[in-house]
């Protein structure tokens, strides 16, 4: 259940749940009577509307101010409650939106992402309309953090590894989604930012984008990340991937006696750093 109060008042306002949703909405006999939301993120372009994924898989639109439904999916995730600290994206290109999430099925842990098309008009005779999900690259450890930064481009750190995919512009014969590159640091990672690159607010379909350096040259990404250890790493020209620069610059910065909490970018690009002992 998502639950939004007034901020005004601290009241709550109203409540959006998959059990007991708008009479508006008719659930199949083979739904099971019980689900929870495992993970819901707001619209990158409309700001009344709110996506939910529930533990049997289920992908529900709300629009959140109405307290109705506008979109029901089912998929084929088996284990949404590894959705964990990596959280849940959504980017939108045309009349699509993707969904961006991770899926623990073992000792793998899946980055997975599924096209959503949202219906013209949503009826009380509407079921979910089945939809397969996608593996874009799956790692052997627990993905710690996930930034999706376009629908071309993510980052993610697990274990002492980060991962960086970029797809393809054009179809691959073997099918794969984009070429991953991977970065290996002394100790496991624990936090996680991007710094996008300077032409991405000009990309559709953008997500979670701050405010651009204030450089006159091109910056082509950078990532920043914490470790166990106390050390920031911090990668420049990192993110798309070009002829012109091989290998990133890396900086390392031992700032911490123990594990780093969180690291950020700051608006002007500079790097704040908040951390738990």
């Amino acid at each position: 259940m998502v639950k939004i109060y007034s901020t005004k008042t601290s009241l709550l306002a109203r409540s959006l749940s998959v059990n007991q949703p708008p009479e508006s909405t008719h659930r199949p006999s083979t739904q099971p009577a019980f689900s929870k939301v495992v993970g819901c993120v707001f619209h990158p372009r409309e700001a009344d509307k709110l996506y939910t994924l529930t533990s049997v898989g289920d992908i529900w639109l709300w629009n959140w101010l109405e307290g109705t439904v506008e979109g029901w999916w089912s998929t084929d995730l088996h284990s949404t409650n590894g959705l964990g600290r990596a959280g849940l994206f959504v980017t939108s290109e045309d009349e699509q939106d993707t969904l961006w999430l991770c899926e623990a099925q073992g000792k793998v842990r899946s980055l997975k992402q599924c096209s959503l098309v949202k219906p013209k008009i949503y009826t009380a005779s509407v079921i979910p309309e089945r939809i397969t999900t996608r593996t874009i690259h799956q790692v052997d450890d627990h993905i710690q953090a996930l930034q999706v930064i376009d629908t071309k481009t993510f980052v993610l750190i697990s274990a002492n590894t980060i991962h960086i995919g970029n797809r393809f512009r054009k179809a691959n014969t073997e099918g794969q989604w984009g070429e991953i590159r991977k970065f290996t640091t002394e100790d496991n990672l624990t936090c996680l930012d991007v710094l996008p690159p300077t032409d991405a607010q000009d990309r559709k379909g953008k997500t979670n984008l701050k405010p651009l350096k204030s450089t006159a040259s091109k910056s082509l990404g950078d990532v920043v990340v914490g470790d166990k250890a106390g050390v920031i790493w911090v990668y420049h020209d990192v993110i798309e991937r070009s002829q012109e620069v091989e290998k990133p610059t890396i900086r390392r910065l031992h700032w911490h006696r123990s594990a780093v909490a969180s690291v950020r970018f700051g608006l002007n690009g500079k790097i704040y750093v908040l951390s738990c002992l």
